[in-house]
């Protein structure tokens, strides 16, 4: 019979003298949250379209604010590296980046024009994952809108600035 390995069967077998707790405690693959970043990115775009696309489909909002906020907080704490870091906020997690990690973040958001400026996105979009997750328990007027054009800009810029660095070795 033939066995499939889980992720936990292959951390047993690679620990030497360390527990799983130490193991799952302090790494951070950043290859790994780059590409489930862009899976959530993915999913936030295919929201975003068809919210665009159909009025009577504006329950696609949520979803879409969700997963491309979320993809957004990935990038950054993949570029970041921090397992500590319990963080959901876009700009905190933004202002954690390096000085040359903001500027090519930037640099790559305004190469397509959108609605909001770039730190204009951030201060919009900020807790978009936590507000529009539980859309329920948030009724306050800002967490009614997004902008979903520059959200999605946002997470193309910032997975093409972590791609990069994940190809040039930064992330080590």
């Amino acid at each position: 019979m033939r066995r499939n390995f889980s992720t936990l069967d292959i951390v047993f077998s690679n620990m030497e003298e360390r527990t799983l707790k130490d193991t799952i405690n302090t790494t951070i693959n950043p290859i790994e949250y780059k590409y489930t970043a862009d899976g959530f990115r993915d999913i936030g775009t295919r929201a975003a379209m068809i919210a665009d696309g159909y009025l009577f489909l504006r329950y696609y909002v949520g979803p879409c604010a969700v997963n491309l906020s979320f993809s957004c907080e990935l990038y950054m704490k993949a570029m970041i590296n921090d397992v500590n870091l319990h963080e959901h906020s876009l700009k905190k997690l933004f202002n954690k980046l390096d000085d040359n990690r903001q500027r090519d973040v930037r640099i790559e958001y305004d190469k397509i024009p959108c609605n909001l400026e770039f730190m204009e996105c951030f201060e919009t979009h900020d807790n978009a994952f936590i507000k529009w997750r539980y859309l329920g328990e948030y009724r306050d007027k800002e967490t009614k809108s997004i902008d979903r054009e520059s959200l999605v800009n946002l997470a193309r810029a910032l997975s093409i600035v972590c791609e990069r660095e994940i190809q040039n070795g930064k992330d080590k």
